[in-house]
């Protein structure tokens, strides 16, 4: 009896397949591969990439063009303390029917950089293939490619948000709250990215 489990076992042990046979590799072509990783040599590296002051990157002026308000009308607002260091906000305010009618400006940089130096591209791709979702609501929104500035973004109209890298190094967001149309929301989102641009 003793030996015909002892070989009921090893038959099963010998019957188990290969578990490196069933692995399958990718197919070749089988969509856009990500830019090869950053090689990271030291952990202990910090960011030294610098997050600046988002109300200093358009003026009153030129935004008063831009959105066909008067620029005495428009307030720039800090968004956050100026001591934090992987982001910059500024809120963009003016008198309107529209209740708290606003755009919001920020620049942001890699947070986890000693662990991931490739957060940018994630962080624009993950709009594209998983969206956002809406505050507020169990809705998800997927956004659109943007093509307007840096070297990738993403827009959703109706999230109200356009979003580009600037290689590895930042994250700009411009995010509205106003009912302005699609076209004249994107218009507004790719002058003001013209003006930002200046200051990279």
């Amino acid at each position: 009896m003793h030996r015909i489990l002892i070989l009921f076992i090893l038959l099963s042990l010998g019957c188990k397949s290969d578990p490196s046979a069933s692995v399958v590799a990718p197919a070749p072509n089988a969509g856009p591969q990500m830019p090869v990783e950053e090689e990271i040599t030291d952990f202990a590296t910090n960011n030294t990439i610098v997050v600046p002051d988002a109300t200093t990157l358009v003026s009153e002026a030129v935004i008063g063009k831009i959105i066909n308000q008067d620029p005495g009308m428009i307030e720039v607002i800090q968004g956050n303390a100026k001591s934090e260091k992987n982001y910059q906000s500024a809120f963009i305010k003016w008198p309107d029917d529209f209740v708290n009618a606003g755009i919001m400006v920020q620049v942001s940089r890699n947070p986890v950089y000693d662990e991931y130096r490739d957060w940018a591209i994630s962080y624009i791709d993950s709009k594209k293939s998983a969206g956002e979702n809406v505050p507020g609501t169990t809705d998800v929104v997927k956004f659109n490619s943007y093509d307007e500035h840096g070297d990738s973004g993403a827009y959703s109209y109706e999230a109200g948000k356009y979003y580009w890298r600037i290689e590895r190094d930042y994250v700009i967001t411009v995010a509205f709250n106003m009912d302005w149309d699609e076209k004249e929301q994107y218009r507004i989102a790719t002058a003001l990215g013209t003006e930002i641009m200046k200051k990279f």
